[in-house]
């Protein structure tokens, strides 16, 4: 499962944002802004995005995401997909 929405604007509720691994054995996740730079990658399932891009503050979005993951049955899967970011 991956959420198509979060809001790091402090207040808890939906600050970070990852994918639900469930099933997930290994992956890879890169997320991209709308001009395709990569503004974060991890390998790290357990490792949430805090919206964060060089240290900048967060801003209203939307970024492409492209994942690589491996399942416990060993398949390989590729997915892609959007999220958005709002403050």
């Amino acid at each position: 499962y991956v959420p198509n929405v979060f809001s790091p604007n402090g207040d808890l509720t939906n600050d970070l944002w990852n994918i639900v691994p469930v099933f997930v054995k290994d992956y890879h996740l890169k997320v991209f802004n709308r001009w395709g730079e990569m503004v974060y990658d991890t390998d790290d399932k357990k490792q949430l995005w805090d919206g964060y891009f060089r240290g900048a503050k967060p801003f209203d979005d939307v970024f492409i995401y492209q994942i690589m993951y491996t399942g416990w049955d060993k398949s390989t899967h590729y997915t892609y997909g959007n999220v958005t970011l709002l403050k």
